[in-house]
């Protein structure tokens, strides 16, 4: 009987510490400069805004600076459905904060200064006083890794990953192709012997401020490469043959006759003085 009581106060334990748990996780709240945010919904997003950003216009501006931040959202899901076919699924949460705050609470977790950043299903991006290209381009940026982890989670490697975010987020703002600037930057970085070599960008997390940009340039070059050679439908199609085989080597092969070292040279080759 002692045994059974042991046993039964042992389960009524770990049944509080789980409800206890649960309860916190379901009431848990993003926290901001003062520790509260505001919330708006559209049909794919939830936004929470740091209500420390009503300083730099007012409740009533923060209003049309939220309806903007979801309008751009459901941008970026209808192109991302429109070119490779693919959505995220489900209400994505979209947490926007002051530039303070997101600076002291999430900077120090990268190698070089970051404006936004997707992690567990949840999108979080650094504010400003209104939404300009820099904060379109974060957005479709980071609603293109929501899509890529909810279809194929852990199977696309930090280039391609990146590569393909990148080339959303020029989309988004009309700039379909490398400019000459960009292609200088690589041409410099090619003649200097800075390449980052694909093989090193399977993840993004630790690269210094200094490889960072040239890393996600190069990432956005393979992706500007494969549109020009087969357009937006073959990106599609190779995309979607990565779902599918979670090979990205094979599926470069199958839909491009390319490697990934065919690729990366070709690319290579095309920007070399």
């Amino acid at each position: 009987m002692l045994e059974m009581n042991s046993r039964s106060q042992l389960w009524i334990c770990l049944l509080i510490l789980f409800l206890s748990t649960v309860s916190t996780q379901i009431h848990a709240r993003p926290k901001g400069g003062d520790g509260d945010f505001t919330k708006r919904d559209s049909p794919h997003f939830t936004v929470y805004q740091d209500v420390d950003l009503d300083h730099y216009s007012g409740k009533d501006g923060i209003r049309a600076f939220e309806r903007s931040v979801l309008d751009h959202l459901e941008d970026a899901y209808k192109n991302t459905y429109k070119i490779l076919s693919l959505r995220a699924g489900g209400k994505i949460p979209v947490e926007i904060y002051d530039p303070a705050v997101f600076d002291k609470q999430f900077n120090r977790g990268f190698n070089y200064t970051a404006v936004g950043f997707y992690h567990n299903r949840r999108i979080r991006v650094r504010g400003d006083k209104k939404v300009d290209i820099h904060m379109i381009q974060t957005l479709h940026h980071e609603y293109v890794h929501a899509v890529v982890d909810a279809v194929a989670p852990g199977v696309f490697p930090g280039w391609l990953n990146e590569g393909l975010a990148e080339w959303f987020e020029r989309y988004a703002v009309g700039r379909k192709r490398m400019h000459g600037g960009e292609a200088n930057y690589l041409r410099l970085a090619i003649m200097q012997k800075r390449w980052v070599p694909l093989s090193s960008l399977t993840t993004f997390s630790n690269l210094s401020n200094d490889n960072a940009g040239l890393a996600y340039l190069e990432s956005y070059a393979m992706i500007d490469y494969l549109v020009r050679k087969k357009g937006e439908r073959g990106l599609r199609d190779f995309i979607r043959e990565v779902i599918r085989t979670k090979n990205v080597d094979k599926s470069l092969k199958r839909k491009y006759k390319l490697s990934i070292a065919e690729l990366e040279q070709a690319v290579i080759a095309e920007n070399s003085p």
